[in-house]
């Protein structure tokens, strides 16, 4: 993935849930909502960052 992919896959139309959450929340709505969704499914893989 190049850094403009990433860009436009966090950004406000983009598929990937990045932010704040508010962000994050009013993202999910907004899908929710264009999709007619009656459900949601959010995962949250839990890793940690090695930091040198």
């Amino acid at each position: 993935m190049t850094y403009g992919q990433y860009l436009e896959a966090v950004g406000e139309n983009g598929t990937i849930f990045v932010g704040d959450s508010e962000t994050v929340a009013n993202k999910i709505i907004k899908v929710i909502e264009e999709l007619g969704l009656t459900r949601f499914y959010l995962h949250l893989p839990q890793c940690r960052m090695k930091i040198s």
